[in-house]
């Protein structure tokens, strides 16, 4: 009976086991795109010199774009993004002359924060930056590292193939009382498939055509397996659903050589289908007939190699889901490709309200698709699609009217207020053909006092605006004027009448 009551505890314990080894063998990894959601984060992005007011819990806040946790398990204490959403210089182009206008100064100093929800942002650093790849590394701040992710699974350009399903998953832009209230679970899915395989200033880049949009910058690139393949990064505003994924290997090897582990996939092609293995020479049985290998054997509670009779079965399981999904996936490419699309929250696509933020050097119209700021009623972001009306008529309000020149005969409205003019369309509600070289790429600012009914001009330009007196105006000096008076930029021909309608 105790020789019994012994190989029954026997044959627990191995259960057990089994049980624990198959915990390891197969570590909890995401599966499937929408699996691959919860390792992805949003990447907030602030200027350290601005006091945090508890009026104004966002002041200081510069933009936001998405990342993706990086690490093999829990705590997680790395965030992969690109290197533009965290990059001062690049904050600096964008936001530089709005930040000069409200603090009197460039932003001098960032601090990057995981926003996992408006009372819960996580502190985190620069570790590693890839400016040409436009990718980098965060590390968590040691006293804040991360639990509840799921580590994501690293494929490599062998993996991917054109004609391939992915999914862009981020964080892109919407309006602030929702991302006041977002919460780190609100992740946008778009589907696409891979265009095609190219390179982006010399760096392997995938062509894509699943939506990228403001916001969305840094946040994987995933196949059908919830594997990562890329770092969703820019858009080309000219073409329809042609936007650009950097490879993620780049990345893979600095976490290599700097001893970082994640998890690998091995991709269909890589997986060998099951065969016959010989057995050793020295055994006595006849020579095995060429058959497919028999399904592995049970394991005995008396036998001694039950724990590796339990870790050959669970990697002979492995091999067959393999060969499955390389099956399954062969299946699928017989067909032609045809690109699909998912708008996330909503029937609209998702950059639909944005403006192709600056460009990337060397680049044809590209939008790198970060989100940034708002520090004033004018976005460079977003003033190009709210552009200010024009017409023989507009609504009733604060306005300007061209007199002569370019905008001669046309009634401007304002926006929130108030109205730039010049060249640049990331910085201007009225902008100018790029041949009006006198016009400054941002001339001149106008807003709309409503208690006093005075408009309210400042230049910012190199070539001067001037009153109907022609009296120049200094840069940077706000002028009082009247609903009637008129004032023109560089040129004398240049001309616009302030109005108020209504």
């Amino acid at each position: 009976m105790k020789s019994r009551r012994k190989l029954m505890r026997y044959a627990a314990v191995l259960a057990v086991l089994a049980l624990l080894m198959t915990c390891v063998i197969v570590p909890v990894h995401a599966s499937s795109p929408s699996e691959a959601r919860k390792s992805v984060v949003r990447v907030t992005v602030w200027d350290a010199d601005v006091q945090r007011d508890f009026n104004d819990p966002y002041a200081g806040y510069l933009g936001h774009g998405s990342g993706f946790v990086v690490g093999d398990g829990e705590p997680f204490e790395y965030i992969a993004t690109n290197f533009h959403v965290v990059d001062k210089d690049y904050i600096n182009m964008q936001l530089g002359d709005m930040w000069m206008d409200i603090f009197g100064r460039e932003v001098r100093n960032i601090s990057v924060r995981v926003w996992i929800s408006a009372d819960d942002l996580v502190p985190a650093t620069v570790f590693h930056s890839l400016p040409n790849a436009d990718m980098a590394l965060l590390k968590i701040d040691p006293n804040h590292l991360l639990y509840g992710y799921e580590p994501l699974v690293m494929a490599n350009r062998d993996q991917v193939n054109v004609g391939d399903d992915v999914w862009a998953l981020g964080f892109p832009d919407q309006n602030v009382e929702d991302f006041r209230s977002s919460y780190y679970t609100d992740v946008v899915m778009t589907k696409g498939i891979i265009s095609k395989t190219t390179t982006w200033n010399g760096i392997g880049a995938y062509q894509i055509d699943a939506p990228i949009n403001p916001g969305n910058s840094g946040g994987p690139l995933v196949n059908e397996l919830g594997e990562v393949v890329g770092i969703n990064t820019f858009t080309f505003m000219e073409a329809q659903n042609v936007n650009g994924s950097m490879q993620i290997d780049y990345l893979t090897e600095v976490l290599d050589r700097r001893g970082i582990r994640q998890p690998k996939g091995t991709g269909a092609a890589a997986a060998p289908a099951p065969a016959a293995t010989p057995e050793p020479a020295s055994t006595p049985e006849p020579a095995p007939t060429p058959t497919p290998a028999p399904p592995p054997p049970q394991p005995e509670p008396e036998s001694g190699g039950s724990m590796l009779l339990i870790i050959g079965g669970a990697v002979a399981l492995l091999v067959v889901i393999g060969v499955v999904v390389m099956v399954m996936k062969g299946k699928k490419k017989e067909a032609p490709a045809q690109a699909s699309f998912q708008y996330g929250q909503s029937g609209q696509p998702q950059f639909q309200p944005h403006m192709p933020p600056p460009q990337i050097p060397n680049s044809q119209s590209v939008d790198p698709g970060v989100t940034r700021a708002k520090p004033a009623a004018l976005d460079p972001q977003t003033a190009p699609m709210t552009k200010a009306k024009t017409g023989a008529a507009v609504t009733p309000g604060p306005g300007i009217k061209g007199i002569s020149g370019h905008f001669a005969g046309q009634s401007v409205e304002f926006v929130n207020g108030q109205l730039t003019i010049g060249r640049d369309p990331r910085m201007a509600h009225l902008v100018y053909p790029q041949s009006f070289e006198e016009i400054s790429r941002k001339h001149v600012t106008i807003r709309f006092d409503d208690k006093t009914r005075q408009f309210v001009l400042e230049d910012s330009s190199s070539n001067g605006t001037f009153l109907s007196s022609s009296e120049q105006l200094d840069s940077g000096k706000p002028y009082y004027l009247k609903p009637g008076d008129r004032f023109y930029l560089a040129d004398p021909k240049e001309v616009f009448e302030l109005t108020v309608t209504g």
